[in-house]
C-alpha cells in the first residue's frame, strides 16, 4: 500500500473516530475525562474482532454504547467503507492491520484534529461576540 493510500485511509478513519467521539460525549458528559482511553481501547478491540469497516464501526458503537447514528457518523462511515473498498478483495484486512499497527498515531491524529476544531469554534464565537457588541 502506498503512502498516499495510507494517508487517505488514515483521514477517513479519523473522521469516523471523531464522529464516534462526538456521539459518545453527547450521550454522557461525565465520560469526558477518560473518553480518549475508551476510544483507543475500543478501536483496538474492534479491529481484532471485525472483518470489515462496517463491522468495525458497529463494534465501536456497541462498545462505546452509542445508540443513534448522527448524519456525520453516517457520512464518515460510508466514506471509510468506500475508501477501504478501493483496496480490493483484501482491503478490509489490510486496513484493520493498519489500525492495529498505527493505533497510537491514529488516536494522535484524531486528538489534534479535535483540538483544532475546538480552537476554530472558540475563535468563531469570539468573533461573533465582538460583532454583537
Amino acid at each position: 500500500m502506498d503512502e498516499a493510500r495510507k494517508q487517505a485511509l488514515r483521514a477517513a478513519t479519523v473522521e469516523v473516530v471523531l464522529a464516534l467521539r462526538a456521539a459518545y460525549l453527547a450521550a454522557d458528559r461525565k465520560r469526558a475525562l477518560k473518553h480518549w482511553t475508551q476510544i483507543e481501547e475500543r478501536m483496538r478491540f474492534s479491529a481484532k474482532t471485525s472483518a470489515t469497516p462496517e463491522e468495525w464501526v458497529t463494534a465501536m458503537k456497541r462498545g462505546l454504547q452509542i445508540g443513534t447514528t448522527s448524519s456525520s457518523l453516517s457520512s464518515a462511515t460510508v466514506r471509510l467503507a468506500d475508501e477501504v473498498a478501493t483496496l480490493g478483495p483484501r482491503g478490509a484486512s489490510r486496513w484493520l492491520d493498519m489500525i492495529e499497527r498505527e493505533l497510537g498515531y491514529l488516536v494522535a491524529m484524531a486528538r489534534l484534529e479535535a483540538e483544532d476544531r475546538a480552537e476554530k469554534r472558540r475563535a468563531e464565537n469570539t468573533i461573533e461576540m465582538e460583532e454583537d457588541e
